[in-house]
């Protein structure tokens, strides 16, 4: 990942992604097309990472509806109003339960690489997705 990345998910998957990215001095921007962050977590957990979000280099944008990938950040509606993120250099999409291959359309004319892995790629253990994870983060 790049010093500037946007996660779209605000899952627990999501916020973890956040708080390691964070942890290793990067500026993150969450997008969580929800009302709250890491609904499926436990109360503590989702306290003590929620906790962990509050750095400065963290901000953390609830009930998202993206409208664009911009070659450097995204639009979005928040509130009611649009916003722009700008000067990113990387985009996690960090949503679950339903593979979301088409998401990677919306960057073929930008020459933006993009990788699916796990089980948007194909059915597979958590093992297989992991190693995929790993090889593929070595080389971004």
């Amino acid at each position: 990942a790049g010093d500037r990345v946007i996660v779209i998910g605000g899952n627990q998957a999501g916020l973890v992604l956040a708080d390691f990215l964070a942890e290793k001095g990067k500026d993150v921007a969450l997008l969580n097309r929800k009302r709250h962050f890491g609904e499926e977590m436990s109360s503590n957990d989702r306290f003590y990472v929620r906790e962990r979000l509050k750095r400065d280099n963290v901000r953390l944008h609830k009930q998202v509806s993206v409208k664009a990938f911009l070659p450097d950040g995204a639009v979005f509606r928040s509130g009611g109003e649009e916003v722009r993120l700008e000067g990113f250099d990387t985009v996690v999409i960090s949503e679950k339960m339903t593979p979301i291959r088409k998401a990677a359309e919306l960057f073929k004319d930008m020459d933006i690489p993009v990788h699916i892995i796990g089980d948007a790629k194909s059915p597979r253990i958590l093992m297989h997705a992991l190693s995929e994870a790993e090889e593929i983060g070595r080389t971004v």
